[in-house]
């Protein structure tokens, strides 16, 4: 049992290190574009390099074999978890419940700053410190509508700020925040009830809020949140 255990956690441990290095190498990879050869750009999962129209012909009803290919990070996930059934059901869905938690690219990768005109403001919340931002007119001084602004999985407040550029110059208080394990807030895992707990405590803390965009996961944490009766 205890040689069972022990090869359970250093899998555990190497998967986890070929996971996070094959998710990293799959946003870089995806983020450059690549010369096909006749001065034209491929895009991630691209079906065909053909300039040919796409035939409008009705379906047959037959099931056509995808031709993208999976992602080697998803690929070796899906193996791995398949293959952690041999050491027992628990072991293997406390294995896919850590793996499902845990955001890629990891938050060294995507910590990132925003411009000078935002300040970092530092709250904690049950032990774990989380970061928001402002824009500095809005903390010299001055009564605006505040509007809560939210990443998604795998996401940082950098990547709203355009948004909540926008928002500031419509004339309203934009407040970012970077959620659990993400950008500069402190964490390895996370889950959605988290981020429900997060958007709620948020909303007491600098609130009341005339408003929330949220991007993806983001945006179902705050479904969920108003569900229950915390109002924006």
């Amino acid at each position: 049992m205890l040689i069972a255990t022990l090869f359970g956690i250093t899998a555990f441990l190497l998967f986890m290190s070929l996971h996070w290095a094959c998710a990293l190498l799959s946003r870089i990879w995806y983020s450059i574009p690549h010369h096909n050869g006749d001065w034209g750009w491929d895009l991630p999962y691209q079906l065909s390099r053909s300039h040919e129209p796409i035939s409008k012909e009705p379906s047959t009803g037959t099931r056509q074999k995808a031709t993208s290919s999976m992602p080697l990070s998803l690929s070796a996930t899906r193996w791995f978890l398949k293959s952690s059934q041999l050491l027992g059901t628990k072991f293997s869905n406390w294995l896919a419940f850590a793996v499902f938690c845990l955001p890629t690219p990891m938050r060294w990768a995507q910590k990132r700053t925003l411009s000078a005109d935002w300040l970092a403001v530092p709250w904690s919340l049950m032990g774990q410190e989380l970061c928001a931002w402002r824009h500095v007119p809005a903390i010299a001084g001055g009564i605006r509508p505040r509007v809560l602004v939210l990443h998604g999985w795998g996401g940082n407040a950098r990547q709203l700020q355009n948004v909540a550029d926008s928002l500031w110059g419509g004339g309203f208080d934009p407040l970012l925040l970077d959620l659990p394990a993400h950008g500069h807030s402190t964490g390895w895992h996370t889950h959605v009830p988290q981020w429900e707990q997060v958007i709620a405590a948020a909303a007491h803390r600098f609130g009341p809020f005339h408003g929330i965009v949220a991007h993806s996961l983001g945006a179902v944490a705050t479904c969920r949140v108003l569900a229950s009766g915390v109002c924006a």
